[in-house]
């Protein structure tokens, strides 16, 4: 398999795991649990909270202790253990702190995601300014792709719920 393949998979599979949530995650909290409107756009906040320190903090860990690759892994395995624990969850706000640590593990990946792209890249003699764009256009495209099939109208059946 050709390293622009693999590349364009990673790029792929980074953003997927992101939207396999967020899509769902709306449905989750009003339908399944039944939880009130009021804390829920605190969920989204924790995106831009950990997006502030943690991809500096990691990749300063990255350049100094520990090899791009292995800590993209264990912040990908540590993300999806956190994910795990969701469905344990029966308050809102440890829901958050929840929702929280995963974002802690997987915001650093879209960096590094880039940076070991980039590096694949160089080692196999490739120009990244002319190669790597083809490769992360299929980025946008996933998360893009579960936004386009929600149905965002009003339903007839039910004019104050969207469907």
């Amino acid at each position: 398999m050709s390293i622009k393949l693999r590349l364009t998979i990673l790029s792929f599979l980074q953003f997927f795991i992101w939207g396999a949530w967020l899509i769902t995650i709306g449905a989750y909290w009003f339908q399944t649990k039944h939880w009130s409107g009021a804390q829920f756009g605190a969920i989204f906040s924790t995106m831009g909270i950990a997006s502030i320190f943690m991809p500096s903090l990691m990749g300063i860990v990255a350049d100094k202790w520990i090899n791009a690759e292995k800590l993209y892994g264990v912040l990908h395995l540590l993300g999806g253990i956190t994910l795990c624990a969701i469905p344990f969850v029966t308050d809102p706000g440890v829901f958050f702190w929840v929702i929280l640590l995963n974002m802690i593990f997987y915001m650093p990946t879209l960096a590094l995601s880039i940076a070991v792209s980039y590096s694949a890249l160089k080692s196999q003699g490739f120009d990244v300014v002319k190669d790597y764009p083809p490769i992360r256009v299929w980025a946008p495209l996933v998360l893009s792709r579960p936004c386009g099939r929600s149905r965002f109208w009003v339903s007839k059946s039910r004019p104050t719920s969207f469907t």
